[in-house]
């Protein structure tokens, strides 16, 4: 979905994910910082922090999930340490 900034945030691929997923991004501007922020949406408690590798304003970012517990987890995007999208859901899985 794209928003006012121009930023898109795409769908977490595979979801259900057990040990990786890769989510797509697009930035508004190729040399922008972006990392993902996952949140545990039952404890409401950020789980994880990834940086978005790569330039160029469209990237794709393959992440590790091995520290995550079993749950669901809502992804942002943060662009220049602001929320850039709105957050989707990914479940992961035991």
């Amino acid at each position: 979905m794209l928003t006012k900034s121009g930023v898109v945030l795409g769908v977490a691929y595979p979801n259900p994910a057990q040990t990786e997923v890769t989510i797509s991004c697009q930035l508004a501007q190729e040399d922008q910082q972006a990392e993902l922020r996952f949140t545990n949406l039952f404890t409401g408690r950020v789980a994880l922090l990834v940086p978005v590798e790569g330039t160029g304003a469209e990237r794709s970012q393959c992440v590790a999930l091995a520290g995550l517990p079993a749950g669901q987890y809502a992804y942002q995007l943060v662009v220049e340490g602001q929320l850039a999208a709105a957050p989707q859901k990914l479940i992961v899985t035991p």
